[in-house]
């Protein structure tokens, strides 16, 4: 530039645009001193960095949503927080409010310990698994086959209700179990299915314990409702999702979950078998009877079996 002002070819206007340039020189070298001075991430022309832009303003829309969906703060508040204008803050409001519905329309078809692990891992939840130590819980209702075949649907849907409603509440709150399924009069239950629970043995017995009490009182109230009945097995399963991308669940696959549930065939109403392995695992905390070992379907040799009577510390 100072090469061509000081040619003999000049004109006047030759001088205004490099006055104008000189300016612009400045005004860039002024804003990037002043960047300077207040340390910016990224360097002083970080602003101008277009990935890095849309970067900064996803990371205010993802913490601004995820503030109205924890309802931690309304749009007013976000607004000002994140800066954002009043119709994006109302955009993120309206995100927000539809996300809450999902999630209370949905979150009852999952087991709560998943729900939660998916929304903080979505890769939680690909197809697979992996070997882990587990305790499976199975219960059902002894004789529902034929109690329900001369019963209405809608009373044999009521009746499963007031069951699983009793049942869930404790296996969820008290002992942190994973309820695997239902399936019709059967539930199961799995312990430890992320990893978190070393006392998954304990946690199991205890669970069908209290069971056994809380519905024992339901059935009295209805002697003619099937009683519940109990099995756990403690042992190495596999744990993960199966399925297709269309549509997966999860799952707890192996013989321990077999076994588990042959146990509960075999016990009688009011009762609680667990195997072999549980009881070894309760140790001296666990008051049993003995009990022929049990036929199960799909084993060479039968099963070592206890009835559970009670659980001390419980």
């Amino acid at each position: 530039m100072v090469a061509v002002a000081f040619g003999r070819n000049w004109q006047l206007s030759w001088w205004e645009w490099h006055l104008l340039m000189a300016i612009a020189f400045a005004l860039v070298a002024s804003v990037a001193r002043s960047q300077q001075r207040r340390r910016r991430a990224g360097g002083p022309f970080a602003s101008l960095y277009l990935d890095q832009t849309v970067a900064r303003a996803n990371a205010a829309y993802a913490n601004a949503l995820g503030q109205l969906v924890d309802q931690k703060a309304d749009a007013d508040d976000v607004a000002r927080r994140f800066g954002l204008s009043g119709e994006q803050a109302a955009l993120v409001d309206r995100a927000a409010t539809r996300i809450r519905q999902l999630d209370e329309t949905f979150r009852p078809h999952l087991a709560p310990q998943l729900a939660d692990r998916l929304r903080r891992d979505p890769g939680a939840g690909e197809l697979g698994g992996e070997e882990r130590e587990v305790s499976v819980l199975f219960a059902d209702l002894k004789g529902f086959t034929a109690w329900a075949e001369s019963r209405p649907p809608a009373e044999v849907i009521d009746m499963l209700n007031e069951y699983w409603g009793t049942a869930v509440p404790i296996v969820l709150e008290r002992y942190g179990g994973l309820i695997e399924r239902f399936a019709g009069d059967a539930v199961m239950v799995v312990f430890n299915a992320q990893g978190d629970q070393p006392d998954h043995a304990r946690r199991a017995s205890g669970a069908a314990l209290e069971l056994q009490e809380r519905t024992a009182a339901l059935a009295e109230r209805n002697r003619d409702w099937p009683r519940l009945r109990a099995g756990v097995n403690s042992g190495f399963a596999a744990v993960g999702y199966v399925g297709a991308e269309a549509q997966r669940s999860f799952a707890v696959i192996g013989d321990t979950t077999n076994t588990a549930a042959r146990l509960q065939a075999a016990a009688r109403p009011g009762e609680v078998v667990i195997a072999a392995a549980t009881r070894e695992a309760l140790g001296d905390e666990a008051d049993v009877e003995t009990m022929p070992p049990v036929e199960a379907k799909g084993k060479r040799e039968p099963v070592p079996a206890f009835r559970l009577v009670r659980l001390s510390g419980r």
